[in-house]
């Protein structure tokens, strides 16, 4: 009776009707397309720290109070680091001070306002108490001669009126004029040179 009624039912439905309820009609499976390619990442690579400089101990930085720090090693220099650097060498406390030219005393009175290297033999040579006045000449008035101030007294190893009495010497300073007379105020030791004697 079963089997009657489903031929009956296949008769019903007409020739292959049913067939796809007996077995369906099978469509071929395609697979979806593959998504666009994305550009490809490089593998990771481990990360790399900029080059750092070989630091010393990090004990030897630390300087102890009241030391010296440590020295640098030098840097060498390349060749337009050499021609630049000029090397000027510390003002000596105990050299003459410059000047622009050496004249005889004579000729001081041609040179006020400048700076001057004066030479001459000292003739005569007063002590006021209060300044000590070399002369170069005995007649003495209205002619050039070097002032030392009793404050600058203590500088010499004597009295510089016997100091420089008939020597020949060298007064280094501006020539000024004092009450008409060309004169050099001596206010440091190294201002006046003995001269050897020719």
């Amino acid at each position: 009776m079963r089997l009657a009624f489903g031929l009956l039912l296949l008769g019903a439905c007409g020739p292959g009707a049913g067939a796809d309820l007996i077995q369906p009609e099978l469509q071929p499976v395609v697979p979806p397309p593959p998504p666009p390619p994305a550009a490809v990442a490089a593998p990771e690579s481990p990360a790399v720290a900029p080059p750092v400089a070989p630091v010393a101990d990090a004990g030897a930085a630390l300087v102890e109070p009241g030391s010296d720090p440590p020295m640098l090693p030098p840097r060498a220099l390349d060749r337009e680091e050499e021609e630049e650097l000029v090397l000027v060498p510390w003002k000596r406390l105990d050299a003459p001070p410059d000047f622009e030219a050496a004249v005889p005393w004579q000729e001081a009175h041609l040179h006020l306002g400048k700076r001057m290297a004066v030479e001459g033999r000292i003739v005569r040579a007063h002590n006021s108490g209060r300044a000590c006045f070399l002369n170069f000449a005995e007649d003495w008035k209205g002619k050039f001669h070097g002032v030392i101030f009793a404050s600058s007294f203590p500088e010499y190893p004597g009295p510089p009126e016997d100091l420089f009495l008939n020597k020949r010497v060298r007064l280094i300073g501006k020539v000024e004029e004092h009450q008409g007379a060309p004169q050099i105020v001596i206010e440091e030791l190294r201002q006046i040179l003995v001269l050897d004697e020719d």
